[in-house]
């Protein structure tokens, strides 16, 4: 939506859904974890001259497991 003439502020939601799952052959264990998420977006862009426009954004994510290391993926 336009906030002032040249300036324009945009929002968004997305639905992020994570499922990873694997099988440690090894230990015969499977392994299995799920997220989901509402996801916030936002932004700015303002009209510097027509035809040229600068934005800046801002966003969170969802961050999968850091220390993943099974030999199998399903």
């Amino acid at each position: 939506s336009t906030v002032a003439e040249r300036l324009h502020l945009l929002a968004a939601l997305k639905l992020a859904h994570l499922d990873i799952r694997s099988r440690d052959i090894a230990l015969l264990q499977d392994w299995k974890t799920t997220e989901t998420r509402l996801l916030p977006r936002l932004g700015l862009a303002y009209d510097l001259l027509p035809g040229v426009t600068a934005f800046a954004g801002w966003s969170q994510g969802v961050r999968a497991v850091q220390f993943y290391t099974s030999a199998t993926t399903n």
